[in-house]
Parts: structure tokens; sequence; C-alpha cells
């Protein structure tokens, strides 16, 4: 949620690629309250419940929350709730005084946001001079976008080669394909746009941006190796703001940065240097149901490091 949208993953859509994915589901739903809980399975035939990434109003429609999640919790046996209050009403002595404490993001809890209500040029001239170079390079050399003049389902295809082997290369983990095909098929309220970068007869990178109320979020990108020189995912991102403010957003999310991890280093250093402001979540919260159990799951997850 960014400037008072909510969340992509508070969409029906989102629920229903939840449920594709063999999930269950539920929608609680109060006076304006309209909260996705999602069963998430673990080892040895336990659960939790995760509500991802919901704004809340105030404290009151937290205590709903958790006692309508403590009703499904006791039917499925469910461990802890797992919960991602967006900021807006609920306070960090809320969420400790009804029990909860913080633990590990399961989302990226900062990210960098650009405020897409300025004009292109404004845009353009808040980034750092590396992007503004890297965007007048891929064009000089060139490469080209290609959005939607193709078939979305060959658009995937050709995305999912060059996601695949930059993942092998660098060792990262991925969700099984048929999740990204998923994906890639919204169209409706959550819409997924595929970009690809083309050079002669050659794709060498996509991304995929998901587009939800007044927002665009740029969540997967791929590059091929050897092709560094021509920048293609810099001018992509271009693209991918220029489309975003076409359609009448208000911000474009880059999804997550972290200065902190090592890991993201590279990735966070690239996204920050197209000139968005720093916004960071209030937190991936959990709330034992059965106590035991979830001190049982604490000393596992510790075993484990």
């Amino acid at each position: 949620m960014v400037n008072g949208e909510e969340s992509f993953l508070q969409s029906y859509e989102w629920e229903n690629l939840q449920e594709k994915l063999g999930r269950k589901t539920w929608r609680i739903d109060k006076d304006g309250l309209s909260a996705l809980v999602i069963k998430q399975s673990l080892p040895f035939s336990v659960n939790y419940l995760y509500v991802p990434r919901i704004h809340l109003k105030n404290i009151s429609e937290l205590q709903y929350l958790i006692r309508e999640c403590k009703k499904i919790a006791e039917a499925e046996k469910s461990i802890f709730l797992k919960i991602e209050p967006e900021n807006g009403g609920v306070r960090e002595r809320d969420l400790i005084s009804l029990g909860l404490s913080i633990v590990e993001p399961s989302q990226p809890d900062t990210t960098s946001v650009i405020n897409l209500l300025k004009d292109s040029e404004s845009i353009l001239a808040q980034m750092e001079s590396s992007a503004k170079y890297a965007i007048k390079t891929a064009e000089k050399r060139g490469v080209e976008i290609v959005s939607d003049d193709m078939d979305r389902e060959e658009k995937f295809e050709k995305f999912w080669e060059i996601f695949l082997e930059t993942n092998q290369k660098h060792s990262l983990s991925a969700y099984p394909k048929k999740y990204y095909e998923i994906l890639s098929q919204f169209n409706s309220s959550l819409r997924t746009e595929i970009l690809l970068a083309k050079l002669k007869n050659e794709y060498i990178a996509g991304a995929m941006i998901l587009n939800f109320g007044g927002s665009a979020t740029y969540l997967y990108a791929a590059s091929k190796s050897g092709y560094g020189r021509y920048n293609a995912p810099s001018l992509i991102i271009w693209k991918a703001i220029l489309s975003a403010k076409n359609r009448g957003h208000k911000s474009f999310d880059f999804w997550g940065i972290s200065d902190a991890n090592k890991r993201w280093k590279k990735f966070t250093s690239f996204k920050k240097s197209f000139g968005g402001s720093e916004r960071k979540y209030s937190g991936t919260w959990n709330l034992p149901i059965r106590k035991f159990a979830y001190i049982a799951y604490k000393l596992a997850k510790l075993i484990r490091i």
C-alpha cells in the first residue's frame, strides 16, 4: 500500500492465485474492512494463517480481524497468525498490547517509490546521472522495448526464459513456473504488464509489472548475461514508469530495497538511482495461537539456523 492505496496482496485476483496454487483462503469483511487470510503449510502437517499487507483504520479493526482469524485458526488447527498491518491507524504499541511480536519480514519492509503526479521531465531530472546515462545509452545502442504488441502467452515464455537463466546464474530462489504463469494472466483490476527489451532479434531483458489501484509495482525482473553494456533494464524501468503515468497511476513502487542486506546491495543501488522516496512498512507480526506448538516451531527454526 502506497499513499493510502490498498496492496495488490489484498486483491481478489491475488486470492484467486493462492487458491489456484492449492492454498485455502478466507475473506473477512466488515464495515469497509476486507481482509484476505491465507492458510500456509509448514513441515510436520502444521500450518499458520497469513494476512498480507492489510490497511487497518484503527485498533478496533485489528481486534475484530484477530477475533475472526482465531475462529478460523481453531477450525484449521493453525499454530499462529502472521499479519502485515500497513501504515495507518494501527501503531506499534497497539500490536504489542494485543500480544503480537515483530518477526523477520515476509515481504520487503522498505521500498522506494516514485511520485507519478510529477511531470515526466521532473521525474527524469530527479534521477541520478548513472540512471539517466543508462537510459540514453540503451536507446542509442538500439535497445527496443516490447510491451503490448505481442501475444500475452508468448511474452510470458520469452520472459520466463530470461528469468530462469538469471535465477540459475545467481542461485536465486524462485516459485514454480505455474505461479508466474498465473500471475502473468491478470488483466482486470489487478493487471500484469510484461515488458521485454529486444536487441535486433534477441530478447535480452524483461520485467513483470503489477498495476493495481493507483500504483504500479516493479515486481520481477531479469536480464541475460553478456549484455550489460546495453543497459536494457534501465530502459525497461523508464518505459514502465511512463506507462504507469499514462494509466493515471499516482506512484511507481520498486517493491523492495535494503541497505543492510549485502545480497541486495547491487539491486538497492540500482533502484535508488531512479530517484524515488524511501518508504518503510510497519513490519511483519506474529500472534501465537497454539502457544506450545508455536514455541516448538520457533525452536525448530533456531536449530535449522
